[in-house]
């Protein structure tokens, strides 16, 4: 019987252990699937002044009116929407509003356009590849020959309210 005992508790330890690498071994292959998933790097910080962000970026005639389903709704501009999660946010909860995203990284700003197919919002809400130094002037422009701008803002992780930034 004492061996018996024994070997029941080698097998237990050992099937503890087999146990322990298999889950091990799922918990690796777990992380490496999420890992792959996870939102790609993108880089923190560009240049403004690099003569590849000084050229003013080409919008088409009526641009407003093609991405907006309502552009005679009032508008909130926000400069630097990174990958457009307080716009896509803020349209779904305000209808009667329109959210304009300007975002000088082209990537994060192709990331929020792929959010709003995701979340099917898209009457309200567009994003804008630019640096709103050298096209702000014409952005304002023409979102003003269709309605009125309510707000203009701008988040800094520098800014009041814990890093929420500042609405301007």
């Amino acid at each position: 019987m004492a061996g018996s005992s024994k070997s029941s508790l080698v097998a237990g330890v050992l099937g503890t252990a087999f146990d322990s690498l298999n889950f091990l071994v799922i918990l690796t292959q777990v992380l490496h699937i999420y890992h792959r998933k996870k939102l790609r790097a993108i880089r923190q910080h560009v240049n403004p002044l690099s003569s590849l962000y000084q050229r003013p970026v080409d919008l088409p005639e009526g641009w407003v009116k093609a991405a907006f389903a309502k552009p005679y709704l009032p508008f909130h501009i926000d400069i630097g929407s990174a990958r457009g999660r307080f716009c896509i946010d803020m349209a779904r909860e305000n209808s009667e509003m329109n959210f304009l995203g300007l975002e000088i990284r082209r990537p994060c700003v192709e990331e929020a356009l792929k959010k709003m197919e995701k979340y099917g919002i898209k009457d309200n809400v567009h994003f804008v590849a630019l640096n709103a130094n050298v096209d702000i002037g014409r952005v304002v422009k023409d979102v003003q020959e269709q309605s009125e701008i309510v707000r203009c803002g701008y988040r800094s992780k520098r800014g009041l309210g814990g890093g929420r930034g500042r609405v301007r």
